[in-house]
């Protein structure tokens, strides 16, 4: 019986920073964005396969992390004259078997308001911060690819 060859594959992992309009959160756990279009169906007489059709851009942005004095997430939902505001969010994910310049991609999205303000103390003294957004423009990814 042999021993099987050394495999020296490097396995890749994401460090991800999170940028809201301009300010740095460096205690982010997860980032979940999607987007899209709205689609809806219709019957078409005479035929079982129905239209599918494509509406209106919709976009969410969900972001956790770990709460800490400077993290002031809270301020996001803060109304201006009555209204949320609009923020710019860049979202840099970061191939750390990669470098600088194949390895990272900067997701940016215009026009987020941040709307449902969660903190949970859990107790084993973890305080756990989230932050969810909706926008309705494209974001534009840049990096490699």
């Amino acid at each position: 019986m042999s021993l099987p060859a050394a495999n020296n594959l490097v396995f890749w992992g994401v460090n991800t920073i999170l940028r809201i309009s301009g300010a740095t959160f460096v205690a982010v756990s997860n980032v979940d964005l999607k987007y899209g279009h709205e689609t809806f169906r219709e019957v078409a007489t005479g035929t079982s396969t129905p239209y599918i059709g494509n509406g209106a851009f919709n976009g969410t942005i969900k972001v956790d992390g770990y709460g800490h004095s400077d993290n002031r997430w809270d301020d996001l939902v803060a109304l201006s004259s009555g209204r949320l505001l609009d923020y710019m969010v860049q979202w840099v994910e970061q191939d750390t078997q990669g470098n600088a310049a194949s390895g990272r991609y900067t997701w940016t999205i215009s026009g987020v308001k941040f709307y449902p303000f969660n903190v949970t103390a859990e107790r084993d003294g973890v305080v756990r911060i989230a932050a969810e957004g909706i926008y309705g423009l494209v974001p534009s990814r840049s990096g490699p690819g």
